[in-house]
């Protein structure tokens, strides 16, 4: 399934190349194809935020909150 853009992900493995560990979150910024490449933007703690591109199986999506019940 492709994801949409702006869509909050998080990351299936280990990029230590980019600073990234399993479960870094960032935004879906651009696609690539019919969903076969994504721009993500991950906030830095230390350094300005930076774009990487993922594959498919690199991300997951962050399910959604779902709201409080009473």
């Amino acid at each position: 399934m492709a994801l949409e853009l702006f869509t909050i992900v998080r990351t299936t493995k280990d990029f230590p190349e980019y600073g990234l560990i399993k479960g870094d979150r960032g935004a879906i910024l651009e696609i690539y194809g019919d969903g076969e490449g994504y721009d993500v933007e991950f906030p830095a703690t230390t350094d300005p935020t930076h774009v990487v591109v993922m594959h498919p199986a690199d991300i997951e999506a962050v399910p959604s909150r779902q709201p409080a019940v009473a």
